[in-house]
């Protein structure tokens, strides 16, 4: 298993605001109970990472040298021949005298930089969350074994649970991270590290404590991007309050896929079951050949309204023909549609909501759970 892919892709130096060097950069790595081979050195350089160069090197005698000459702040990404599942990544100003030191210890790879404040800077927060790390990779490779023969044999509460356990591994790894932002908020690299939180409301009150040259600087798109998925996450929060339980559901107007154009109040009188999902999301799909036996089962009393989210028309038209799904469906914020996810708060799927006559909600589902077809069976 790959270790600390995820960490080496978060250690992303503020080293965007130094300025252009000219001076050829020298990489010096010593050794510690690795033996000489080969080492593949990868790297790119701001602004376009998707460029990328390689040098293949030999260490000898213990010992390693990299000269390149560049005049950008580069990423390097190292792998040596023998500890294949064991990447090496940091960035590296034009001009800096880097030494690296690598050596075997605990069954592990570790390194330690020095040669500027902004390399060592890297060392310290790999050590620190390091542990964090290999626990979310832990957590992953079970994911991924209980998904190995398809979501059709997976178990989907044991697959939910796990997720749970990354997320609490993903928290305190991005703690971490939080820990230098707080510390440092005027330095670039504290941008780069809260633009990757994925955690909205850390996110946004982080994102008031950064210096102003920090929120103007090379980051500003980067950082205003984010922010406006933080903001967008936390409006989520807030409509599902307003779209839960014995709350009556905010009516609009669709056009579904057949052209026809729909508004919720249509079916005041009705019970309703707005399911939220995607041909992309594999719990959505499990789930329809109950959902086709409820459909049948209670169509004359409930109005099915699925709501597509992020699938293209032409796919989404097929794979409802391919199934033979009956029910109205609409694409959400496609075709001139409102954004109803955002309106109702759906932040996950498959999510189903279950209103009453008079559009008051019953029930809000999030994932295939029997709750929610036990409550249609409760229709008289």
């Amino acid at each position: 298993m790959k270790k600390n892919v995820c960490l080496f892709s978060i250690l992303t130096a503020g080293l965007l605001l130094l300025g252009a060097c000219t001076h050829t950069p020298t990489l010096t790595v010593v050794f510690e109970n690795v033996p000489d081979q080969t080492v593949d050195v990868n790297y790119a350089q701001i602004p376009d990472l998707s460029e990328i160069s390689h040098d293949t090197l030999l260490s000898a005698n213990g010992k390693l040298v990299w000269n390149h000459e560049i005049t950008q702040p580069t990423e390097v990404r190292m792998a040596l021949s023998q500890y294949g599942d064991y990447p090496i990544s940091f960035w590296i100003c034009p001009g800096e005298k880097a030494k690296m030191e690598i050596k075997w210890e605990d069954d592990d790879l570790h390194y330690n930089l020095s040669g500027s404040e902004q390399l060592a800077a890297q060392s310290r927060l790999y050590a620190v969350a390091r542990d964090a790390n290999r626990e979310m990779q832990q957590v992953r490779a079970q994911i991924s074994k209980a998904m190995e023969r398809g979501v059709e044999y997976a178990d989907e509460q044991f697959v939910d649970s796990l997720s749970a356990l990354y997320r609490l591994a993903q928290a305190a790894f991005s703690d971490v991270y939080m820990d230098y932002v707080k510390t440092y908020p005027d330095d670039a690299r504290s941008a780069i590290y809260l633009m990757r939180h994925p955690v909205k409301d850390t996110f946004l009150a982080y994102y008031e404590t950064l210096g102003e040259k920090v929120r103007e600087g090379v980051m500003k798109e980067n950082l205003d991007d984010a922010k406006q998925k933080a903001e967008r996450l936390r409006e989520l929060d807030a409509n599902a309050l307003s779209a839960r339980k014995g709350e009556v559901a905010p009516d609009f107007e669709m056009t579904d896929v057949q052209g026809n154009t729909f508004r919720l109040s249509d079916f005041k009188d009705k019970y309703v079951v707005l399911d939220f999902w995607g041909t992309w999301c594999p719990w959505c799909v499990k789930g329809l050949p109950r959902m086709k036996a409820y459909h049948k089962k209670y169509a004359s009393k409930v109005e099915f309204i699925g709501i597509s989210n992020r699938d293209k028309a032409e796919k989404l038209q097929e794979f409802l023909q391919q199934e033979n799904i009956k029910w109205r469906n609409a694409q959400n914020a496609e075709e001139g549609n409102p954004d109803v996810v955002l309106m109702y708060g759906v932040s996950g799927y498959p999510t189903k909501i279950f209103l009453a006559p008079g559009l008051v909600v019953k029930g809000r589902y999030l994932g295939e759970v029997e709750e929610f077809y036990n409550e249609l069976d409760k229709i008289k």
